[in-house]
């Protein structure tokens, strides 16, 4: 398996929002996702200024492409366009502070993701890391100072995978929400050495 990370293409968005769904209600003690269900779902309304991209599978492209340029020499039909299956998504945040408006001080000027998701059928094949380090990537592109992301105290794997690949943890975006049975969101951040920030 080959991935590559891109933005998402609208007609995706109906399969990224069952795969998000999927991975979140399967998490152990997650229970009924409700409300929060509703907003996994929902890719096209999460903000003007995130950005929500994909991991997918460009090998299997590059199977598609092989049976499908076999066909088009047999009748000299273009292919057109191809994509892979979808195996994971995540939304960036040029500036975290505009989704999460209440830790504007907290923030200043980090960029941010949160709602990362793997297909259960793929997880433990690097699709998390890629779609983080895209992010990485992006925040660096964009003249961040730093990155934060939100995970709950569920995501157990997660959380590794944050600190492997060089996160630390900060406290002060701890936040909990439901009742009956809380969650903790537990806060992450990347600093970039070469860029001052008053964010630290």
């Amino acid at each position: 398996m080959t991935i590559d990370v891109r933005e998402a293409r609208p007609e995706e968005f109906p399969a990224i929002a069952e795969l998000t769904v999927a991975a979140y209600a399967a998490l152990p003690g997650m229970g009924p996702l409700g409300a929060y269900g509703e907003e996994l779902a929902d890719i096209a309304g999460r903000g003007p200024s995130a950005v929500v991209l994909v991991a997918v599978d460009i090998a299997d492209i590059a199977d598609i492409a092989d049976i499908a340029d076999d066909a088009d020499d047999a009748s000299g039909a273009g292919t057109g366009r191809r994509s892979g299956q979808v195996l994971g998504d995540v939304t960036y945040y040029r500036r975290y502070a505009d989704e999460m408006p209440k830790l504007t001080d907290t923030l200043g000027e980090l960029a941010g993701f949160r709602m990362l998701a793997t297909d259960p059928a793929a997880q433990g094949r690097g699709v998390g890391a890629a779609l983080t380090m895209a992010c990485v990537q992006r925040a660096r592109a964009d003249g961040a100072p730093g990155i934060a992301l939100h995970t709950t105290n569920l995501m157990q794997a997660a959380q590794r995978l944050y600190q492997r690949l060089g996160f630390e943890r900060w406290t002060a975006l701890d936040v909990s929400f439901g009742r009956t049975r809380p969650v903790q969101v537990l806060g992450y951040r990347m600093l970039f050495e070469d860029t001052d920030s008053e964010s630290a």
